[in-house]
């Protein structure tokens, strides 16, 4: 009996000496993960790489610069302010005021240097225009800024260009609403281009252009339907710079026509100036 036992035990002691090795085995694996699990270089492979942005958006990206670039140029450039020599011009009849021949003036100049204040009142110019620039260096007629006189019956009409009509046509500006006046960006646009006086078009408001009525009855329409033109009573105004109440008529020049007999006087003239 004691033998039997003694065989089985050592037969049970075998297989517990085959089984142990098993068990270390398993314990040393599962300690074996989870040190590995537990290191800091396992631990940063199990962080995700951060996501590459879909090539669309690389693409935006990289076209980013070249679109802010666009949008640059795209933006309204500021206005251009006119030059000191662009301003100089236009303010006298001459430059600097120089003295106009007496040739260049109304007729009847030679026996009245001046026109009658009580015929022509006084004006107030506050533009400047270069005449002789407009018709012999851009080639106008005196019809395309002052249309109206072609048709006009009375000395008290208006016969200055409109200037939505005419001056915007040539310069960057728009008249449209007199009450929102809209410059341009080129310097010919500029408000304190045509209009004097310290700020002007601040507000959109410029000094005003005061022409009192003359007082005497004339009718520009019949005289240029007769081949009287402009130069017969204004003098040479394509030779000029501003035009002012001195390139109004004279009465001696008035009178070298209507002292005349009514045949000479329905004759018509020669045209003074073919510039005009």
């Amino acid at each position: 009996m004691s033998a039997r036992n003694g065989k089985r035990r050592a037969s049970q002691g075998r297989g517990a000496a085959r089984l142990l090795p098993g068990w270390i085995a398993a314990l040393v694996c599962t300690l074996a993960v989870l040190a590995a699990c537990l290191t800091p270089s396992a631990s940063a492979q199990t962080r995700k790489p951060p996501e590459a942005k879909p090539a669309a958006d690389a693409g935006a990206d990289a076209a980013a610069p070249a679109d802010k670039e666009e949008e640059e140029e795209e933006a309204p450039s500021a206005p251009t302010q006119p030059t000191a020599q662009e301003l100089a011009g236009g303010r006298h009849m001459l430059p600097k005021d120089a003295e106009v021949p007496v040739e260049w003036m109304p007729p009847g100049s030679a026996a009245s240097p001046l026109p009658s204040e009580e015929i022509f009142p006084p004006q107030s110019l506050t533009i400047r225009f270069n005449h002789k620039l407009h018709v012999k260096d851009q080639q106008q007629t005196c019809k395309t800024c002052h249309a109206a006189a072609y048709k006009s019956n009375a000395a008290s009409e208006r016969l200055l260009p409109k200037p939505s009509d005419t001056c915007d046509s040539c310069h960057d500006v728009d008249h449209s609403d007199l009450s929102n006046v809209k410059a341009g960006t080129d310097a010919n646009g500029q408000c304190n281009f045509c209009h004097l006086g310290e700020g002007a078009g601040k507000g959109n408001k410029v000094a005003p252009l005061v022409i009192p009525t003359p007082q005497l009855h004339f009718p520009h329409g019949k005289h240029l339907a007769r081949n009287i033109q402009c130069g017969n009573c204004h003098g040479k105004v394509d030779e000029l710079e501003l035009a002012t109440r001195d390139n109004l008529p004279r009465m001696a020049g008035c009178f070298d026509c209507h002292n005349k007999s009514s045949a000479a006087q329905a004759k018509p003239r020669a045209p003074a100036r073919s510039a005009m």
